[in-house]
């Protein structure tokens, strides 16, 4: 009886350690499976994104291929646009020409027939001072042949002639032809006598420069710099000083003289790659240069940003 109760006691505290095992295995076992459920949902969650990312990266760049597309339409339409408005700059100088010089006809005191006469004959030219024989020829050949005519062609146009026909000609000053010519155009001898007496060389006397001394060019920048290089001013490169120099600016002081605004008309002209060219400090660049300020331009370059203002 002993015996069976003892082994009663036993049994009973084996299942009770038995049952104490089991809860927390079981425990653990639900607290895994609600771990799992949470991470197999997240993981679900970020694959549904990642899908729906990768849907729209898809998306996205599809949007930009076909602006891509528009883009490159547009650029196609903006350099026809660009062509015919300089064929359109072109024929509308030539017009402005032609109604500058039939405006000074207009205001001539003299029949119609007269008018029309003096506008087509050959007068002489070499009474503008500064107009010599060769010269003569070469405005006639450029069917610029009455006072009229010379008196409405533009002095960036004369100098556009002179600078083409070479280098003999390219350093003439035509600056004040336009204005002796529109004085013989009224027969205004006198007041023509009077203001060449006032020129010097065919040249207003306030024109009148002298060329720099670049031999100091050498200390300041490095390198001698030969008179009249427009690749000493920062931002003109090769490319814009040939089409500065065919333009008819042809030196320092000429470009020291030019408005931004006409020059940014050449760069606009000649086509979209040197309109973003910014000419906003080219003239005061070359006033210096012209004038030898060497260290004053070196100063001046020093603050700017590839010839731009910072």
């Amino acid at each position: 009886m002993i015996w069976q109760a003892s082994l009663s006691t036993c049994t009973f505290t084996w299942w009770e350690h038995l049952i104490w095992t089991l809860i927390p295995f079981l425990l653990g076992l639900l607290l895994g499976y609600l771990l799992w459920y949470r991470y197999r949902h997240r993981v679900v969650r970020m694959q549904s994104e990642e899908t729906r990312q990768h849907e729209e990266a898809d998306q996205l760049g599809t949007e930009v291929k076909q602006q891509a597309d528009t883009i490159a339409g547009l650029e196609a339409r903006i350099a026809k646009l660009e062509s015919d408005l300089s064929a359109s700059r072109l024929a509308y100088s030539t017009l402005q020409n032609r109604h500058n010089a039939l405006q000074k006809l207009s205001q001539q005191p003299t029949p119609v027939v007269a008018a029309v006469a003096a506008a087509v004959r050959k007068d002489p030219l070499t009474r503008i001072e500064g107009i010599g024989p060769k010269t003569q020829e070469l405005l006639y050949d450029r069917e610029i042949q009455s006072f009229v005519q010379l008196a409405g062609t533009r002095v960036t146009t004369l100098r556009k002639i002179l600078s083409e026909a070479g280098p003999n000609f390219s350093q003439i000053d035509p600056g004040t032809w336009p204005k002796q010519a529109k004085l013989a155009a009224r027969a205004e001898w006198k007041k023509l006598r009077t203001y060449q007496d006032r020129l010097i060389g065919g040249r207003e006397p306030s024109k009148v420069r002298t060329d720099p001394d670049v031999s100091g060019t050498k200390e300041v920048f490095g390198k001698a710099i030969k008179l009249n290089d427009f690749k000493l001013i920062e931002g003109i490169g090769p490319k814009i000083e040939q089409l500065l120099k065919k333009a008819g600016i042809s030196t320092w002081w000429d470009l020291a003289d030019a408005s931004v605004k006409s020059i940014q008309e050449i760069l606009d002209q000649a086509g979209p790659r040197y309109r973003l060219a910014d000419p906003g400090t080219w003239p005061k660049q070359a006033r210096l240069a012209a004038k030898g300020d060497w260290k004053k331009l070196k100063a001046y370059q020093d603050e700017l940003d590839g010839g731009r203002k910072v």
